[in-house]
């Protein structure tokens, strides 16, 4: 008996954006690794740029397993490139297939640039423990305004940042100037 397996995969809305903020990462010359690329979805979504991904805290702040299984799959299939370095962290890259692959979702990636290129400029500098502290804070934000009130916030938010992050006990100055900078530019509530 001879069996024989088709497999055959399309990319969907959430793997083409991916694709795509590997891209522009690397067009303003930074790779992404796993945390990078988990931060920046989960921003992007805050930012109303429909992705069906769902972000639970967790160690390293708002994670989602389907991001990792999906960059998994997109390098399987030679969209994206993971050049792993010497101490086991990802670098993610543009791959072979990725303008084959991302051309059928061209319409609804030019539909979401400005929001893909806004967070992507903003955050694809930051280094991996800064970009943990900036979405735990935001993560943290939101669950501290959704009980109500006008704020102010800060206060409320650093509590519970430092209760989930004590490793971060004694950067307290460090941490309240993000929060500051987030608020200016509007990420946050003062």
């Amino acid at each position: 008996m001879k069996i024989k397996v088709n497999f055959s995969w399309e990319l969907n809305e959430d793997q083409a954006i991916l694709a795509e903020v590997v891209k522009r990462c690397e067009e303003l010359g930074h790779k992404p690794g796993r945390t990078a690329l988990q931060k920046i979805a989960y921003f992007l979504k805050r930012q109303g740029v429909p992705m069906s991904y769902g972000f639970e805290l967790y160690h390293y702040g708002p994670f989602c397993q389907e991001i990792l299984w999906d960059a998994e799959m997109l390098t399987s299939l030679g969209v994206i490139v993971d050049t792993k370095r010497t101490n086991g962290g990802s670098r993610y890259g543009v791959g072979e297939s990725y303008s084959t692959e991302i051309a059928k979702h061209s319409a609804f990636l030019t539909s979401n640039s400005d929001e893909i290129d806004a967070v992507v400029k903003l955050l694809a500098p930051l280094p991996a423990d800064t970009l943990e502290v900036v979405a735990t804070l935001d993560y943290f934000f939101r669950y501290v305004s959704a009980r109500g009130g006008s704020g102010p916030f800060k206060a409320d938010v650093m509590a519970k940042f430092f209760e989930a992050k004590s490793q971060y006990v004694g950067r307290e100055q460090w941490v309240g100037k993000l929060y500051d900078r987030m608020a200016a530019i509007g990420m946050v509530g003062a």
